[in-house]
């Protein structure tokens, strides 16, 4: 048994003042650790095609470059899938995590998880999530504030639209275009990641 019985752990303490608050350190290390490993891969990648070009074509591969590819793409497909629970919840539980703290978001928390799944409004709707949670997250917005986007949030959704639809055409030039494109965009969305994190911990430490 704990020797001191009114020692409180910072979790314990952020329960107390806002109950169904979680924080949301844990699930953004895991999703940073698992997206960077991906886009590592993805540089990794695309360097070695450009390098199998170079020395002849995708038909004249050394045995060793073109396991070297295959790898990188294996490993982008497993870190990728394994980011996706984690990913999702850290919406879900960022988007609740508002709700518990009294302030506004108008999408729900399911539909902040689901945003980025449903075809044709995932062009939009994981943007206008975003907004949101920079929004009601930040500790200087009142709790009805007008989500705002940061600078920058605009940036990462344009470059992430882009990447992600000429990294599907087929071909060498879709990939070498596409590809660093979804990279820095995937880099801005840590970094808004990260963001959302910190100041949704600054407001779990604030008494209600």
């Amino acid at each position: 048994m704990d020797s001191n019985p009114y020692a409180h752990s910072e979790v314990d303490d952020i329960a107390r003042r806002h109950p169904g608050a979680r924080s949301l350190d844990q699930l953004q290390l895991v999703v940073t650790a698992l997206l960077g490993l991906t886009y590592g891969m993805m540089v990794l990648s695309l360097v070695f095609v450009v390098l199998a070009v170079a020395i002849g074509g995708e038909g004249d591969l050394p045995p060793t470059l073109a396991l070297a590819i295959a790898l990188c793409w294996l490993s982008i497909a497993l870190t990728g899938l394994a980011a996706i629970p984690a990913w999702a919840m850290w919406h879900y539980r960022a988007a609740s995590n508002l709700v518990a703290l009294g302030r506004t978001t108008p999408m729900t928390p399911a539909v902040h998880a689901l945003a980025w799944f449903v075809p044709i409004l995932n062009l939009w709707w994981p943007y206008q999530a975003m907004v949101q949670l920079h929004t009601g997250s930040n500790p200087r917005y009142t709790s009805d504030a007008i989500p705002i986007a940061p600078n920058g949030m605009g940036l990462w959704w344009v470059l992430h639209l882009m990447g992600s639809l000429v990294n599907c055409g087929t071909g060498f030039v879709g990939f070498l275009l596409g590809m660093p494109l979804v990279v820095i965009a995937g880099i801005l969305y840590l970094r808004f990641m990260r963001q959302i994190t910190t100041m949704q911990h600054t407001l779990m430490q604030q008494s209600p």
